[in-house]
């Protein structure tokens, strides 16, 4: 009789096993935890930060593609190729004297004129650059514009602007922009070379130092082109 009594004895009782089972789910749910926690900081790892995709800055676009995208060609523009500033064809200097040429193209088309520019050579000489449009008189925009040179009296055909013997003749094309289009257009045009230098000067400054606009007035002074307003600021990621 003593030994079954002690079997008895022995066994768990039901609030014992209650208890085992609350222990065991606790420590399940503990164990999920951490796993969890695991994940999370593994994905964290994996994920992109957020100065990996910003600004997308490049020497063709300093203040940065992502927050400054370069505004796109008005129309087609070949000379004699097409043109492309999507794939680093244009800077963004480049882009907007352009579209300043293709709105100086279509008021000249609308008031009967002819779209001829004389541009300067590296020897002070000049040459016509004769522009021939695509002009959509329905909408009463340009589609097309490709740069050539004076008409040729035996085939009464555009002879070719750029060529690979004179090509070395020609100045750079923002000179040649700069040159063709009015004064006052193309003021409003930063020039590439200054606004590398506001960014730069921008990125000396330190985080806390980024945010007393009172103190550092010139950086986030908003760049003065046509196309483009807003503090430099937004080009280093803020």
């Amino acid at each position: 009789m003593a030994k079954s009594e002690d079997r008895v004895n022995d066994e768990p009782t039901m609030a014992q096993v209650l208890d085992r089972m609350a222990q065991i789910l606790a420590a399940n749910s503990e164990m999920a935890a951490k796993a969890n926690n695991v994940q999370r900081e593994q994905l964290k790892q994996t994920q992109r930060k957020s100065n990996a995709s910003a600004p997308l800055a490049s020497v063709f676009n300093p203040r940065g593609q992502k927050d400054f995208p370069m505004p796109p060609l008005k129309c087609e523009v070949w000379m004699p190729f097409p043109q492309r500033p999507d794939l680093h064809g244009l800077d963004r200097e480049e882009v907007e004297l352009m579209n300043l040429l293709i709105d100086d193209v279509l008021n000249k088309i609308q008031s009967k004129e002819a779209p001829i520019y004389s541009v300067e050579l590296n020897d002070d000489s000049t040459v016509l650059l004769c522009i021939e449009p695509v002009y959509n008189r329905t909408t009463q925009q340009l589609e097309r514009i490709r740069w050539c040179g004076p008409t040729d009296p035996d085939t009464r055909m555009p002879t070719p602007f750029f060529t690979s013997e004179n090509r070395q003749q020609f100045r750079t094309l923002k000179m040649i922009l700069r040159g063709i289009l009015p004064e006052d257009k193309v003021a409003a045009v930063m020039p590439m070379r200054q606004e590398f230098k506001q960014v730069q000067e921008f990125q000396k400054l330190d985080a806390i130092d980024r945010t007393n606009r009172d103190k550092y007035t010139e950086a986030y002074d908003a760049r003065p082109t046509a196309a483009h307003k807003g503090p430099l600021a937004c080009s280093i990621g803020e």
